[in-house]
């Protein structure tokens, strides 16, 4: 049989590629055996990569270092399982140069860095991954916030009280806003949680009660850690208070473990700089805050394991995100309109998907998809929650309040 056209080139390149990988990331090696059904290395090598219907590759030292002698770039295209495994190779040829990742003030063409590689072999693993369905398509609840600001909420609502360990994801803006007329959320009370407050646009201030303050530009992201309590504030910048101007931000919260609400509070800021952004060459950006996604680890770290990507979608442009087994997932739409799974969503959608893959696929649609997506491991503790307190029981809910009017809340000893 003779192999297809291009199958030369694409295999040397598969194969430079496989190898460059196996030898820097021998855990990626492992996963990549076991989507393709290889028990081991040696066992891929003693197969030859033969199987009914198409001819064995050679079971060479180096098939046997990487693990991976049954992923032949030659194989026959006419045979099913050899046609899946050309199109994995295919897809690690074709996705070496195709996205660029954005961190510390530098761009990297991925196949020169180590996560460049998990990127290209993420793509590969998230090809043989079944894709999780859409369980719902929630839509938002308008309310007021703060001094009055407008926010489109995705939850709570009566449909979806929350998604453990995420329990709030507001949206605030995009608005035009005239001199003075900037509102914000002055002194209020936290306990038992965290917030990540993400700017899109505008400025925001951020202090607490434990002394902190940040000033957060376009692309920040502050992360107040308030566990044992907090007074906390998030007011628009002075020049935006003054000036006016475009204000668009994000809020969420976070819960924490009962053993973590104890704690004492922390905030973070995280400068635009520090959050990597995944670039491809389509237009599509990925932002990923926290957790582990296209081959980058984001810089927010939570108590509970948790995933959240900004991600932008191009016009016609898909992507898959990963989404471990038994964790929550979804989606929500902060702008334009696009698919998640096979359900068609548009702006303030929030797509809930069901536990039923270990990944989501995104796309956008005639003028792309703006998405903020969450995954997240349960906590799977009771969660009593009322007003800006989160915790396990009605009790401990009656002492926070306690707390706050005897001026307790937020109270530390140096």
């Amino acid at each position: 049989m003779s192999r297809p056209p291009g199958a030369n080139f694409r295999a040397a390149r598969t194969r430079a590629l496989l190898y460059e990988a196996a030898r820097r990331l021998p855990e990626m090696a492992r996963i990549l055996r076991s989507v393709m059904g290889c028990p081991s290395a040696g066992a891929c090598a003693a197969h030859g990569g033969g199987g009914r219907g198409r001819p064995h590759a050679p079971a060479s030292a180096w098939w046997a270092s990487v693990g991976m002698a049954g992923v032949w770039a030659g194989a026959h295209p006419r045979d099913n399982r050899a046609r899946r495994y050309l199109s994995v190779a295919e897809n690690l040829a074709s996705t070496e140069l195709n996205c660029i990742v954005h961190r510390n003030g530098r761009d990297d063409p991925v196949h020169t860095t180590r996560e460049g590689i998990m990127t290209t072999l993420g793509s590969a693993v998230t090809a043989a991954t079944a894709i999780r369905s859409v369980a719902d398509v929630l839509q938002p609840l308008h309310t007021l916030e703060g001094e009055g600001y407008p926010v489109r909420r995705a939850f709570p609502t009566p449909q979806i009280p929350f998604l453990d360990p995420f329990l709030t994801v507001d949206q605030a803006g995009p608005a035009h806003l005239g001199p003075g007329e900037a509102k914000g959320a002055p002194d209020r009370p936290y306990r038992g949680f965290e917030t990540l407050t993400y700017v899109l646009e505008g400025a925001l201030e951020c202090a607490d009660s434990t002394g902190s303050r940040a000033a957060l530009a376009p692309g920040d992201v502050h992360r107040l850690t308030a566990a044992a309590g907090v007074v906390h504030s998030v007011e628009p910048a002075p020049a935006l208070l003054e000036a006016g101007g475009l204000q668009h931000h994000l809020q969420l919260w976070v819960n924490v473990p009962a053993a973590y609400k104890g704690a004492r509070p922390r905030a973070e800021h995280l400068a635009a700089d520090r959050i990597p952004v995944v670039r491809r060459l389509d237009g599509s950006w990925f932002k990923v805050i926290a957790g582990t996604a296209l081959g980058v680890a984001g810089p927010v770290g939570t108590p509970t394991p948790v995933t959240v990507v900004h991600a932008c979608l191009a016009p016609g442009e898909s992507a898959r995100l990963p989404a471990p087994a038994g964790w929550n997932t979804a989606v929500y739409v902060l702008s334009g309109s696009g698919a998640v799974g096979t359900a068609e969503v548009f702006d303030g959608d929030l797509a809930v998907l069901a536990d039923d893959g270990g990944a989501v696929r995104l796309a956008g649609g005639p003028v792309g998809a703006d998405l903020l997506f969450l995954s997240g491991l349960p906590i799977g503790e009771p969660v009593v929650r009322s007003g800006p307190f989160v915790m396990n029981s009605a009790e401990e809910i009656e002492q926070a309040f306690d707390d706050y009017a005897c001026d307790r809340l937020g109270r530390y000893d140096s």
